[in-house]
């Protein structure tokens, strides 16, 4: 039942002001819910496969895979198919305080509703992000949710770009404005295109090494540049940093270990050979000279910093913040930088809090880095280039509602958490018995020593 209320509230909100189709989508809301429930029940995996597949579907919010990941926690929880969430409490305990402070935040919002709103959805990152943990704990699982997320990926660069290029019928769907820049089925191309990037950095590592998605390099070395040419075309200059950062993390570890460096000339390979397609590409196109301009300074960049700069400068105002989401309705425009309007929308506190998040998860995954170490086959240094691209793009762009960053967060606390138990670490409070079942139990994600590493 409250699946359905869920499905048909969401429904009653796009609907607008027409009874009829109010009604309608009512109906059909509460069915669908009804329905995704029961899936979620019978089939629990095939369920959360269907969230990722559909996480490059944002154009509303919540959008249709916050839906099926609700119902799939739901489902988890009254079942108990999944493992305990495993998350390094370095992450935990400023997770959860940044959390309180974002609820704690409400008090100062002037629009009372959409702050409501922006809590909530920031709420349920949160917590998905801690549920993957337990849920990608399982391999199969993890290579299952991997697999449809990169193919979602591909699947919308391919659409997007085509649409740029070609301009079929219906082309405006998916790409932004006057049909210049691609956004697929998202709201804006600055959150389309860094969406690719995860996706192809797992791409790329498997052209060199195929482990984590279990394909052959025939088919990861096309689909890497179907990825990084919908970067491209997504014409977003934090996209294309996100991106030549990722790449160059992956690089540069893979040049700096002992006995990597064939695996290292491989994925250098790729990238010459996709860099020269692509190359081409843009020029046969026409959009050469379009990249050009988009990767220069713009005229809104005044505006953009002189909104962050207002920001940071009111971060002290409240103690809380002015409330969560509160930059979109107080400020010129939005503030276009997760730095930024953490601090004006939660104060000094919750900036402090999200930035220990962010420090945490980066060092721990760089621990990973270091000890060798890949999370389902998906290298370590895959998952810190991801993360400090989506770092780096929080500069520019508020990154905290995107979906994909909680992914990578999650497969980084799995991995960090997973580390420490088998390394016989296991946090304090426990009896003997309990803790070396977690220990062991956790200890079975550490697999045996391969050609790039231990495999968690």
């Amino acid at each position: 039942m409250i699946a359905a209320l869920i499905c048909a509230i969401v429904g009653a909100s796009v609907a607008g002001d027409s009874a009829p189709s109010r009604a309608v989508l009512l109906l059909a809301g509460t069915l669908g819910g009804i329905a995704v429930l029961s899936a979620a029940v019978i089939a629990p995996r095939a369920t959360v496969a269907m969230a990722f597949l559909l996480l490059g579907v944002v154009r509303i919010e919540p959008a249709p895979s916050d839906g099926i990941f609700l119902l799939a926690v739901a489902a988890s929880v009254a079942t108990g198919w999944y493992r305990r969430p495993i998350v390094p409490a370095v992450v935990g305990i400023p997770l959860a305080a940044f959390a309180l402070v974002q609820v704690l935040a409400l008090t100062a919002a002037q629009d009372l509703s959409g702050a409501i709103r922006y809590c909530a959805i920031t709420l349920y990152l949160i917590a998905t992000g801690v549920w993957l943990t337990g849920v990608l704990a399982d391999r199969g699982m993890a290579r299952l949710a991997l697999r449809c997320y990169v193919i979602g990926a591909v699947a919308a660069a391919a659409i997007a770009t085509l649409a740029v290029i070609v301009r079929f019928p219906g082309f405006e769907v998916f790409t932004y404005i006057d049909g210049s820049r691609a956004k697929a089925l998202f709201k804006d191309p600055n959150v389309f295109g860094p969406f690719l990037i995860p996706a192809a950095l797992i791409l790329l590592q498997d052209t060199a090494l195929p482990r984590a998605l279990g394909w052959s390099r025939r088919i990861c070395a096309p689909l890497f540049f179907v990825a990084v040419i919908g970067v491209v075309f997504s014409f977003s200059r934090g996209a294309q940093a996100n991106l030549a950062l990722g790449i160059a993390v992956v690089v540069a570890v893979a040049l700096l270990r002992r006995g990597d460096l064939l695996i290292a000339m491989r994925v250098i390979a790729v990238l010459v050979g996709v860099g020269l397609v692509g190359l081409v590409t843009l020029t046969a196109t026409g959009n050469g000279e379009f990249l050009a301009e988009r990767s220069q300074g713009q005229a809104y960049d005044t505006v953009r910093f002189s909104n962050q700069r207002e920001a940071a400068a009111r971060a002290t105002e409240h103690v809380f913040g002015s409330g969560p989401g509160s930059s979109n309705v107080e400020l010129e425009q939005a503030s276009h930088s997760m730095y930024a309007q953490a601090a004006f929308e939660t104060g000094v506190l919750g900036a402090a809090l999200l930035l220990a998040i962010l420090l945490a998860t980066t060092v721990v995954c760089a621990r990973l880095v270091m000890r060798r170490l890949d999370v389902h086959g998906v290298d370590a240094a895959t998952l810190l280039g991801a993360w400090l691209g989506i770092l780096l793009n929080a500069a520019v762009v508020d990154t905290v509602h995107w979906r994909h960053m909680w992914v990578v967060a999650a497969l980084i606390w799995l991995g960090a958490a997973a580390q420490r138990d088998a390394s016989g670490r296991v946090s304090g409070g426990r009896t003997p018995s309990r803790a070396s079942t977690s220990s062991q139990r956790n200890a079975r994600l550490i697999n045996t020593t391969t050609r790039a590493g231990r495999r968690i």
